[in-house]
């Protein structure tokens, strides 16, 4: 068995927590639909559903509750790994406005971003 990705694990454990995907991508900063693409995608790896969808929001199914409570120990734990999704984590900004990265003079080329 692979290790899950750790992103991944802590989109889940915001969405869980805000109660929708749209409230957890907000928070995120991300889109609806880029939450769900990694929801889904985790939902793939453990192989069972996580969330139960409806349109007043998600709530965990049972094997989703457990790895909420998986996820949050990820959380809890210092950054002392190196790299951790938590150090990079910026709220979305509360005005509405997209937030865009920055690249060098010579455009996207000149730069490599990294979303982790």
């Amino acid at each position: 068995m692979t290790a899950m990705d750790p992103r991944r694990l802590l989109i889940f454990r915001t969405v869980v927590r805000n109660g929708s995907i749209g409230a957890g991508a907000r928070e995120l900063g991300w889109t609806q639909p880029a939450v769900s693409q990694h929801l889904a995608a985790l939902e793939k790896e453990v192989g069972t559903q996580l969330l139960l969808r409806s349109s007043s929001g998600v709530t965990p199914t049972e094997a989703g509750s457990r790895l909420a409570l998986h996820a949050e120990a990820i959380a809890a734990q210092p950054a002392r790994r190196g790299g951790g999704a938590r150090r990079h984590h910026r709220p979305a900004p509360r005005d509405g406005q997209v937030r865009h990265l920055p690249v060098g003079r010579g455009g996207a080329r000149s730069r490599r971003c990294s979303l982790a």
